[in-house]
């Protein structure tokens, strides 16, 4: 039998709203299951800066966190890089299913252990 872990209600809506916040979307757009990269979007230098910043308000250590697999490279800025992207997404899979969920409830478990609890997956 699975236990189901509760989470603190305060530091639930304290971590939604720092989501919010940091990431500058609006809070009705953030719940528990909200993953940043796939629902919102964070990717490459923006997610960098908003794990940093995560790990040092929270106080988790990033230790053995692979930040490649849940966040996707900086978005593209030129012309070129536009139509690579296309490209890709044309004749490829779903460019963001090979990355793995890290959701909103992911962060509250690192915040309360003080690291990330790394999955096999």
């Amino acid at each position: 039998m699975t236990r189901v872990r509760q989470s603190n209600p305060e530091l639930e809506q304290l971590m939604i709203r720092f989501v919010a916040d940091e990431l500058r979307c609006p809070l009705k757009c953030v719940n528990l299951s909200t993953s940043l990269f796939h629902d919102i979007g964070v990717n490459g230098d923006d997610a960098a800066d908003f794990v940093d910043c995560f790990s040092d308000r929270f106080n988790v250590s990033l230790d053995g966190f692979e930040f490649d697999r849940y966040f996707g490279p900086e978005r593209p800025g030129t012309l070129v890089e536009i139509f690579q992207v296309m490209f890709a997404k044309i004749f490829t899979s779903r460019r963001r299913s090979k990355f793995q969920r890290l959701e909103v409830i992911d962060l509250i478990r690192a915040a309360e252990d003080g690291r990330f609890m790394i999955s096999a997956n």
